[in-house]
């Protein structure tokens, strides 16, 4: 419900409800059976035992289908379990029947702006006026209102622009293909980071999303490590029912390091979504990967590393504001045209977020293994790597377009290997700049 005051007269409602249909039950013998299951699923609700009120007041339903209060307590219990198209035929139930109180409106609502429906919830919202003009529920509905039309903005266009310095104590292109030895340097960098997104095609349960990422590095000394990454990527979306999103897409990718060509990789995804509720969802991802590198004056033999790859990950997403967060283990499994490069990989991690007011702030922390699948040339031993990778930051909204982000990361790299033992630490200060 709306506000703190709200949930608490919605508490206490459900419970004086429970009680009083309880006590009903123990002195009329003939109590009916939809009764019981009501009783106990508003109880339920009110504890926030979602999974048990919505088992029982479907059974309240099964026996009583016109029921409005049992139709009205069932919607509120399968909103709660992010099943948004079965709570919104069940509220629309209640109004086609005449129970148009504040409450049904006011969950409508809800749900058409958890959906980014912002039409729909625009025009419950002016019929609830209509009806009950309740000033504190009126409040918490145009939050909702305000809400609905931030989200929908954000997925139909979005460009986002990040300039600012880095000092990197070891540069290196890509943590698995460092410099050796003395080519090994600390330096500033100036970069330029640009993301783009569109959503051009989008309906109730299929969206088109295009993505597009530009990295520019510019290195005060080091100029042969300048970095010029370009990403492009398009992606369908399929709401297969409202708790279960599944994605299918595409991503070329294009580096070029101190002018050259690097590499370039072609990459298929698909990923499935699974709401559990407002607060958790499950994200499994399947990507394969091939990818062609080109030698150059420092990474003379690169192009032994062209091949191909397959990620499999498993991540759980938690969202208890002001806190968020989410943890995830992954797979990585590389083969290329040497087997000296082939491995298997595996990775596992976790993020915390917290934010309050204009104020943001992350922690991360990972922590792999690589196990490659030849003996590396010259050493006649393969090689293992152990990697620990920990980060620290936090960004400060100056404007609502316009934000400041001061970050530290830090990586361990342990290798049988000598050559591929190795520390870095990248001191960060952005400036993050909403364009659109």
């Amino acid at each position: 419900m709306g506000g703190a005051d709200s949930v608490m007269r919605f508490h206490c409602k459900a419970y004086l409800l429970a009680f009083l249909l309880c006590l009903s039950f123990t002195a009329v013998d003939a109590a009916e059976e939809h009764d019981i299951f009501l009783a106990q699923g508003i109880q339920r609700i009110a504890e926030e035992r979602i999974s048990d009120a919505l088992a029982l007041l479907q059974k309240a339903l099964k026996v009583s289908p016109e029921d409005p209060e049992i139709i009205y307590y069932a919607g509120v219990a399968y909103s709660r379990a992010g099943r948004y198209s079965e709570a919104e035929s069940l509220f629309l139930k209640n109004l086609s029947s005449g129970n148009s109180s504040p409450e049904v409106y006011l969950e409508l609502v809800r749900v058409y702006s958890l959906t980014a429906q912002c039409q729909k919830a625009e025009s419950t919202a002016a019929a609830y006026r209509d009806h009950a003009p309740d000033e504190e529920f009126s409040r918490y509905i145009s939050k909702l209102l305000e809400a609905c039309k931030n989200k929908t903005e954000k997925k139909n266009y979005q460009l986002t622009a990040i300039t600012g310095l880095q000092y990197d104590s070891n540069v290196t292109v890509e943590p698995s293909n460092p410099p050796s030895g003395n080519k090994r340097h600390s330096d500033t960098r100036a970069i330029f980071y640009l993301h783009a997104s569109a959503t051009p095609l989008k309906s109730d349960s299929v969206s088109l999303n295009i993505e597009y990422s530009l990295y520019q590095s510019l290195h005060g000394h080091l100029k042969d490590f300048n970095i010029l990454f370009q990403r492009l990527g398009p992606s369908v979306s399929v709401a297969v029912s409202s708790t279960i999103i599944a994605e299918l897409g595409h991503r070329l990718e294009y580096t070029l390091f101190g002018g050259e060509q690097y590499s370039s990789t072609n990459a298929l995804f698909g990923k499935v979504l699974i709401k559990e509720s407002d607060t958790a969802s499950t994200e499994g991802l399947y990507e394969y990967k091939w990818h062609k590198y080109w030698d150059s004056a420092l990474f003379e033999t690169n192009s032994v590393r062209t091949g191909h790859q397959s990620t499999i990950s498993l991540k759980q997403n938690i969202s208890l504001a002001p806190l968020s967060g989410s943890i995830f283990l992954a797979g990585d499994f590389d083969r290329t045209e040497q087997r000296y490069w082939d491995y298997n990989g595996y990775r596992t991690g976790a993020e915390l977020l917290y934010g309050i007011s204009d104020f943001f702030l992350r922690l991360t922390g990972e922590y792999s293994e690589k196990h490659y699948r030849g003996e590396y040339p010259s050493y006649q031993e393969k090689r293992t790597d152990h990697m620990q990778v920990y980060s620290l930051g936090g960004t400060y909204m100056i404007r609502k377009h316009l934000g400041l982000t001061v970050s530290d990361s830090y990586t361990r790299n342990r290798s049988n290997l000598g050559v591929f033992d190795y520390k870095r630490n990248m001191v960060s200060i952005l400036f993050i700049v909403g364009v659109l």
